[in-house]
């Protein structure tokens, strides 16, 4: 968990920011519950990686993202 602002409470800061809101945001954590997935996603996020994580799986997810925003 991070100290001062959860995941979702980044990526809206993101999405309000015009300077970042084009970053594509994939969440990283250990909250592997499905509505966690559905939030994350509802809220714009272009993916959800359960941690322990294979690098190879990340490594797939910010391409796909960096495709998508192109």
């Amino acid at each position: 968990m991070m100290p001062e602002a959860n995941g979702y409470e980044v990526l809206k800061y993101l999405q309000d920011n015009a300077a970042t809101r084009a970053i594509p945001f994939i969440f990283l954590t250990a909250s592997a519950e499905k509505k966690d997935v559905a939030i994350g996603l509802e809220m714009g996020a272009s993916g959800y990686i359960r941690k322990p994580f294979d690098p190879e799986e990340l490594f797939q997810a910010i391409r796909h993202s960096l495709q998508e925003s192109v």
